[in-house]
This record gives structure tokens, sequence and C-alpha cells, in this order.
């Protein structure tokens, strides 16, 4: 009998999230992460790269803004891990990583004039 409880009771522990007894669910705090910054981002703002209206943090955050809002596969902004490539022929380079789902998702582009993003 004393065998039953215990197994009865450690079963319970172990499925505590799919058992809809509230007393047996425990729910994770939400932290708040701030706002997004940019490694590069500083007091008193960043260098343009030549002909450029944008400088590379505006184009990071323009980046990550595009890749939340997507229409065809939106995704959540702390999600999106972007690295720089640099700045050549008018364009940020940028690579860019899922880190919720730990996926590549290529090689991204923006503008340094218009802003616009290009895969």
């Amino acid at each position: 009998m004393l065998l039953l409880v215990v197994a009865a009771a450690a079963g319970a522990w172990f499925y505590r999230d799919r058992i809809p007894i509230a007393a047996l669910h425990r729910e994770l705090p939400r932290t708040d992460s701030g706002p997004i910054r940019v490694v590069r981002q500083r007091p008193g703002g960043a260098a343009r790269a030549p002909g450029a209206k944008l400088s590379e943090p505006e184009a990071v955050i323009t980046l990550r803004r595009y890749l939340a809002n997507r229409p065809d596969r939106a995704m959540k902004s702390e999600c999106v891990a972007i690295a720089s490539r640099g700045f050549s022929s008018g364009e940020y380079a940028f690579v860019v990583i899922d880190s919720c789902k730990q996926v590549r998702l290529g090689r991204w582009r923006v503008d340094g004039r218009t802003g616009e993003v290009r895969h």
C-alpha cells in the first residue's frame, strides 16, 4: 500500500504540469529582458558608413524589426541573433540566427540609404 502511495506521489510530481490541479502547477516567473540594445550602440551615436543614411546600429534594429514582423514567418525579437559582416556596396551585411530554435537564417542585407531589407 505504501509503495502505491509513493508511486502515485512520484507520478503526480513528475507530471505536475499536465495535471489540471492548481495546487500542483508551477509557473516560471516572466522576466523582462529590457529594451533591445546593439553592441556598437553607445551614447552619442555611432558612425555612419560613407554615403549611408543609416548607422550600423540603426540597420541592425531595422533588420530585427523586419524579422519580428515578417508576414510569412514572424519570430520573437528576443530570438534574433545578428552578427555584422560589415558595409560594402552601400549595404550593411549581417548573418542572422534564430537562437530559440538554434537555426541559421542566412545572410541578410540592409540598404544604407533606404533601409530596405533583402535576403
